[in-house]
């Protein structure tokens, strides 16, 4: 056992006052006054025996944690110790107290011979109890402690892991993106080479913010909505007159963290089975707002409702990459507190994500 970790003030001052309570128990037993005859030739010995115990806890803490045959040779031992030290202060305060004239029963000899024989018959059993209790002490400690350390090192495993997951979603994301995106490039390039070329600068600009932001686990709503605006206007350029795009956001609300790309994976699913999936023009709506403690993120879009495959085969159990991939990120970062529902609506589907209201705050920058 580490001794550097007893508190040793604790220690004395916790001896001290046990010392007085059992003089006091003493004097009560006895119905002795509390005189200074009583004081020098009472009291003042049992505060000397367990201060004895105080200067041999940290010896008898350190070897706490060996094995119990151990233990039986070193507590009478240990017992006979603390008398011995008890015995030798009591010495020394008697010969001060001698010639100082102080009043004293009996001489040094005959005050050392009652120390003995009280030693001898329920002093050591005494000290081997006291040390028993010093060593379930330092072991309960101990255990604590490594109980601590335990749960400390589990809590960082299971961060790592989870931090792990986190990213592993985050790269499963950017490839599924980038397949969709592509592909809107390259059935724009044999009809419309110009929109193609708009379209893989805008894709360039795109990845160029998102790489910039790669590294956090949350950004601002503010940066999200940017995100989803540069891939909007991709598709902007391939759909033209046939998609058109509203964000209403509250201005509180854009201040607020949320996972990285979070909208992503909403905006294309409401482009690739919605608008996309619609005769004539079509609307994708995405609104923001506080409710309570909570922010709410809608994505609305015009396009045939779930029951016939608004969303393809996105919802039939969660299994499309986009939002199973986003339920996966939220269940990660914020367990049962954030959640991720599609539902019908008037003119189309509606994807909503609740999740706790927090202040977005930048990383801190560690300068080496």
């Amino acid at each position: 056992m580490d001794i550097r970790r007893l508190p040793w003030l604790r220690l004395f001052a916790g001896y001290t006052t046990l010392s007085l309570a059992w003089s006091a128990l003493w004097l009560f037993a006895n119905q002795a006054p509390l005189t200074m005859v009583t004081a020098l030739n009472a009291v003042a010995p049992e505060v000397l025996f367990w201060l004895g115990w105080a200067v041999l806890t940290p010896f008898v803490w350190r070897e706490a944690g060996r094995r119990w045959t151990h233990h039986l040779v070193l507590a009478p031992l240990a017992a006979f110790a603390a008398y011995g030290i008890g015995m030798g202060a009591q010495s020394v305060l008697y010969i001060v107290a001698d010639a100082l004239g102080a009043p004293l029963v009996g001489t040094l000899p005959e005050q050392l011979g009652r120390r003995v024989a009280a030693m001898l018959s329920l002093g050591v059993p005494l000290g081997c109890i006291v040390y028993a209790l010093i060593v379930a002490v330092a072991r309960s400690v101990d255990a604590v402690r490594q109980l601590g350390a335990e749960r400390e090192r589990s809590a960082r495993l299971e961060a790592a892991l989870s931090q792990a997951e986190l990213q592993a979603l985050k790269m499963q994301l950017r490839p599924h993106f980038l397949f969709n995106a592509l592909n809107t490039i390259s059935s724009t390039l044999q009809t419309d080479p110009d929109a193609a070329d708009r379209m893989l600068s805008r894709l360039a600009d795109f990845l160029r913010l998102t790489l910039d932001h790669d590294h956090r686990a949350t950004v601002s709503l503010n940066d999200e909505l940017a995100f989803s605006r540069q891939y909007l206007q991709i598709e902007q350029d391939r759909l033209e007159d046939r998609l058109a795009v509203h964000v209403e956001v509250a201005p509180k609300a854009r201040e607020a963290a949320v996972p990285y790309l979070v909208l992503q994976p909403l905006v294309e699913n409401a482009i690739r089975h919605g608008v996309g999936r619609w005769v004539g023009a079509g609307t994708v709506t995405i609104r923001a707002g506080r409710d309570g403690d909570d922010l709410i993120l809608d994505v609305e879009n015009t396009g045939p409702p779930l029951a016939v495959g608004g969303d393809g085969a996105v919802t039939q159990v969660g299994t499309g990459i986009g939002l199973s991939n986003t339920r996966s990120r939220l269940r990660q970062v914020y367990g049962d507190r954030a959640s991720l529902d599609l539902t019908d609506t008037p003119s189309g589907v509606r994807a909503r994500i609740r999740l706790p209201f927090e202040l977005y705050r930048e990383p801190e920058v560690i300068s080496v």
